[in-house]
């Protein structure tokens, strides 16, 4: 039951990132906020054409992300691998989403293998999004994904929408 119960999470959890997954078009800079005043701006520049493959670009969205979950990050937690979700072959696909798939051309983070597969087209927002699932998955639930006890979806697409945002002065 509890295994079924796992793979209907995430399959859940991989479908509704693949509907998320939308373009970003905007004009304006766009910056985060913490209560301690410091904040972490990104251009629409940035948004819309920056690599989420950039180490520069992963490092200051895990933080902004982490920030925005009000998350003290632990350094004794690993960091997730960032790979192109067509680098794992069809035939190991199970071995990261726990379920057969016919395709490997989606966005999804694995608990199993702490990897972030993301397509190559994808934009910060897409990593935005797979980061907060990392931090649900390592922070909220301590690693064990028989505590998920919520839909972690509306958080993730919550902050994915944020790296949409133009408004400057969110909080």
């Amino acid at each position: 039951m509890r295994k079924s119960r796992q793979y209907c999470i995430i399959a859940a959890a991989i479908f509704l990132t693949v509907a998320a997954v939308t373009s970003y078009a905007g004009e304006k800079n766009i910056r985060f906020r913490q209560t301690d005043a410091t904040t972490t701006s990104f251009t629409i520049a940035e948004l819309e054409h920056a690599s989420p493959f950039d180490r520069n670009i992963i490092r200051r969205t895990f933080d902004t992300v982490a920030q925005m979950m009000n998350i003290e990050v632990n350094p004794d937690i690993p960091l997730p691998d960032i790979v192109f979700s067509s680098q794992i072959p069809l035939a190991k696909l199970p071995e990261y989403v726990g379920v057969k798939l016919n395709s490997n051309r989606f966005n999804y983070f694995s608990h199993v293998k702490n990897t972030i597969a993301l397509v190559r087209e994808s934009r910060i927002h897409h990593l935005a999004h797979e980061l907060t699932h990392y931090f649900q998955f390592h922070y909220h639930i301590k690693g064990d994904i028989t505590q998920l006890i919520y839909d972690p979806e509306p958080e993730a697409v919550r902050i994915q929408n944020r790296f949409r945002q133009t408004d400057s002065g969110l909080s």
